[in-house]
């Protein structure tokens, strides 16, 4: 059996970029995150400004803006919060594409509603 990523799963159609220096409703959303370490990595942190279309197994088209991910971030268990901590830590550690890691997490939101 394969594992296959929730990215596999999903045809993103198009990635926007709104071409700001950094997604301005991200800073905004970062003050209310739960725990200090998401409110400073959110504040401090350059990401773009982009949207997804995912296109999900059942043919339902979703856009999903880069703020409403950092939003669900914030409203994630305990447990599937403390991994995403330690994900953004390994991640930005490793000078990695934490949008990549975002996009990631839009389809597993988009999976999951399905």
């Amino acid at each position: 059996m394969q594992n296959s990523s929730p990215a596999q799963k999903l045809v993103t159609t198009q990635a926007t970029h709104t071409y700001s220096d950094a997604c301005d409703d991200c800073k905004l959303i970062a003050r209310k995150l739960p725990s200090k370490y998401l409110r400073n990595f959110f504040a401090e942190k350059d990401i773009p400004e982009v949207s997804w279309e995912l296109l999900s197994p059942s043919g339902v088209f979703h856009l999903m803006p880069v703020a409403v991910v950092v939003e669900h971030i914030g409203q994630a268990s305990g447990a599937e919060r403390t991994s995403i901590e330690n994900t953004l830590r390994q991640i930005d550690f490793r000078n990695g594409k934490v949008i990549d890691y975002l996009h990631h997490l839009a389809c597993c939101i988009v999976l999951a509603n399905e």
